[in-house]
């Protein structure tokens, strides 16, 4: 016999189901993070919490988090001649 377990998810938690990508949960709904820069960027990556399926698709769906932009270092750009 198994039991299945239902996480409580809070604002803040960052949360990922397979195929569906990882989400940051934000007034009880989960938000899109675009890019693996964004994910890198925000320092959520260590955080993420695998939920089933069932359990995903139950938090309501919300508007995506912004992208944030890949910076290049000064200095760093190719010299045209």
């Amino acid at each position: 016999m198994s039991k299945e377990f239902k996480i409580n998810i809070k604002d803040g938690m960052v949360v990922a189901c397979e195929n569906f990508g990882i989400w940051v949960i934000e007034g009880g709904k989960r938000r899109l993070v675009p890019d693996l820069v964004t994910q890198i960027k925000m320092g959520i990556l260590p955080y993420v919490i695998k939920l089933p399926t069932g359990e995903f698709l139950e938090i309501p769906e919300g508007e995506p988090m912004p992208k944030i932009p890949l910076r290049k270092r000064p200095g760093r750009q190719p010299v045209m001649k």
